[in-house]
């Protein structure tokens, strides 16, 4: 009888917390798709064909072109292997930022592009803080403090600037990155096979939503992690062997777009040895770290006086909310 009366408490207790964590999830989506219905309305509650994007950007210029050509080509029944319209031709499905196999590319099959491109950017948006609130979540931190590293994530400067030159690749790339350190979290935390799969997918996609630089930065950063944490655990090699086999199943899973995107690079100016100062254009000033906290720092100050910066969306990584970024 004791016996019983304890497994059912254990029981109620299991489904209680379980009934508790997705009314919180539901309330943290419902804050996410309120701060993004606030910052997104002019083109939500009024649809028209405006994009959100800067004028004469990156979109306008390279990124609209290339989805049009890559959809239509598929609507025509053809794999767009070649791109005719770029000097004397070009590797495109090489490309890696036209992400012809992340899903959300797909939109552009059925939308017209500046829904599609507008649906992009805000669900990704709302993707970012969900993805921080659940890898929150998941280490124990309180509801409150979820959520509110999901806010500042969705709307720091390292994401939310880049919808302004148009940005695509880059907003849906560095999204990914809370599920890839939770799904390295569960690995080593479990060893089990579904955690496993769901790290294959979760990195697979980041690789193919089209900006490899940030992969490839958020998985030398996940290396360190996964370093760090394996100091000290008793099974560190079995863990070890579940973390690579993560890796391994997400170049299977992405070996096409891997293999003919290093095939297109070494056609390309990349491949070729080139000089310090060409190849360090546009790097990161260490000043504007700075900009982390005070995204105005350099021309509010006049003892600071500094110019901002040309690409200003590649150098504040700004990761704060304040009223500004709500307006």
């Amino acid at each position: 009888m004791g016996e019983d009366y304890f497994e059912n408490s254990v029981l109620l207790k299991y489904i209680g917390q379980k009934i508790k964590n997705h009314k919180l999830l539901g309330f943290a989506i419902l804050g996410f798709s309120f701060i993004l219905a606030l910052v997104f309305r002019n083109v939500i509650f009024h649809p028209c064909s405006q994009v959100l994007s800067g004028w004469e950007c990156d979109l306008t210029r390279y990124f609209f072109p290339g989805e049009y050509f890559g959809s239509r080509e598929i609507l025509k029944g053809h794999i767009p292997l070649w791109d005719p319209f770029i000097y004397g031709g070009s590797p495109f499905f090489g490309k890696f930022q036209w992400a012809g196999l992340y899903p959300f590319t797909w939109l552009f099959l059925f939308l017209p592009m500046p829904l599609a491109f507008n649906l992009i950017f805000i669900i990704h948006e709302f993707l970012a803080g969900l993805f921080m609130y659940s890898w929150m979540a998941s280490r124990k931190l309180h509801p409150l403090a979820c959520f509110m590293s999901g806010t500042i994530f969705m709307l720091c400067g390292a994401i939310y600037l880049h919808i302004f030159p148009g940005h695509t690749v880059q907003v849906n790339t560095m999204i990914w990155l809370p599920l890839v350190f939770l799904s390295l979290d569960k690995v080593m935390e479990t060893r089990k096979l579904k955690w496993v799969l769901f790290g294959i997918a979760v990195v697979s996609l980041q690789l193919l939503a089209g900006f490899p630089q940030c992969a490839l930065y958020c998985q030398l950063i996940a290396c360190i992690y996964v370093f760090f944490n394996l100091l000290n655990h008793p099974d560190w090699k079995k863990t070890l062997l579940m973390v690579l086999l993560v890796y391994l199943g997400t170049f299977g899973l992405t070996a096409i777009q891997l293999g003919a995107g290093i095939e297109a690079s070494k056609e390309c100016l990349r491949a070729l040895k080139l000089p310090y100062d060409f190849v360090s254009n546009y790097s990161f000033p260490p000043e504007c770290l700075l900009k982390t906290v005070f995204p105005d720092f350099f021309e509010k100050y006049g003892i600071f006086k500094y110019g901002r910066p040309e690409k200003f969306w590649e150098t504040t990584p700004y990761m704060k909310l304040s009223r500004r970024q709500l307006n």
